[in-house]
């Protein structure tokens, strides 16, 4: 049985897993008695006999696998900070059974791009720091550019199909096309040369 405390935390982890957010984690350490902070990404939290099990990739302060007891986490807290899956994540606590593969966190990754990407496009005027945005977000993230170039195809494509179901293509119509087009190529890729 979960103590308040254990289930507040359980909720923190199971959302910040969800979202591919890292989480500051404050782990009691029993062989030393110490408490150490680390910045970690949550991949399964499982129920054992032992108890609740958290296997995360820790980032700090030692990178490597790590599995934390549920019990001996004494603080944690969604850091703010998207990361691209390892491995599938995997929930199994109660009557939650759930496994995320590797294709819909990457999915949701470039889902996450397509609308940072259409925020910059909205007024069809590109500025270098939405390109410095769009830049930073596809390296963080590690959205490769043929990846990006097919989100920017998509959303080219949505448009020309908008325009053209009508079965005609007024002067305004192409006009849009090619503004989106020249946008398009500000933010780093062209859909057609």
């Amino acid at each position: 049985m979960l103590t308040d405390l254990e289930k507040q935390h359980l909720q923190v982890i199971l959302k910040a897993a969800y979202n591919r957010h890292a989480l500051n984690l404050t782990y009691f350490t029993a062989l030393t008695g110490e408490e150490k902070t680390r910045l970690v990404e949550p991949y399964a939290v499982t129920e054992t006999p032992a108890g609740v099990m958290v296997k995360a990739y820790q980032l700090s302060p030692d990178p490597g696998w790590r599995f934390f007891h549920l019990n001996l986490i004494t603080k944690v807290a969604d850091a703010d900070q998207t990361f691209t899956p390892r491995r599938p994540l995997a929930i199994r606590v109660g009557d939650e059974q759930k496994k995320i593969g590797f294709a819909e966190s990457k999915n949701l990754v470039q889902e996450k791009y397509r609308k940072v990407l259409l925020e910059t496009l909205a007024n069809m005027q590109v500025t270098r720091e939405e390109v410095d945005k769009l830049r930073k977000y596809k390296k963080e993230f590690g959205i490769s550019e043929d990846e990006a170039r097919g989100v920017h195809y998509a959303v080219f494509l949505e448009c020309l199909q908008s325009v053209s179901a009508d079965g005609i293509v007024t002067r305004d119509e192409h006009d849009l096309v090619k503004h989106l087009h020249e946008a398009l190529r500000a933010c780093g890729g062209s859909v057609v040369d």
